[in-house]
């Protein structure tokens, strides 16, 4: 299995992927949590996050199932790229980022999360047999938490 070029181009884009959003989903509450008042809003942004993606992800899912699996995926990583870009870019202009621009990272990373992994996990299973699906589901998640772990470590 490690021989077929969609799990190896599927893996390459599952490190960069989880390291990205392993530095955005541990850097922005970390930026926010350190602020004055920081830990109030990060819980009241995590919960209406948690309410709006609840009541999307029965949306999510039949988008999952109507348009094709691999324009999602692909189309995913890019609107999460360029959000994540956007605003890197707009605070280094700034010097900072206001509390208002990190939830709102923070809110676009939880979004990519509710469509990345339910896209992946379908993208998968419809490309690869059955057997290779169980092993491949194994090496990725594996995969994103040695990933999420070196987002972990990494300086923000």
């Amino acid at each position: 299995m490690l021989k077929d070029r969609r799990m190896a181009f599927l893996m390459i884009a599952n490190v960069l992927s989880s390291i990205g959003s392993g530095v955005t989903m541990i850097g922005v509450p970390w930026m926010l949590v350190n602020r004055s008042g920081g830990d109030e809003i990060y819980g009241y942004a995590t919960l209406a996050a948690t309410i709006v993606l609840f009541l999307l992800s029965p949306q999510i899912g039949i988008y999952i199932d109507r348009i094709s699996r691999k324009k999602m995926l692909l189309g995913s990583e890019l609107a999460g790229g360029t959000i994540t870009l956007v605003f890197a870019i707009w605070g280094l202009y700034a010097g900072r980022l206001e509390t208002w621009q990190l939830i709102a990272v923070y809110f676009s990373g939880s979004l990519y999360y509710s469509i990345h992994f339910p896209t992946q996990f379908a993208f998968t299973q419809e490309i690869f047999s059955k057997e290779q699906y169980k092993t491949l589901n194994s090496v990725l998640e594996v995969q994103n938490q040695s990933t999420s772990m070196i987002a972990g470590v990494s300086p923000a």
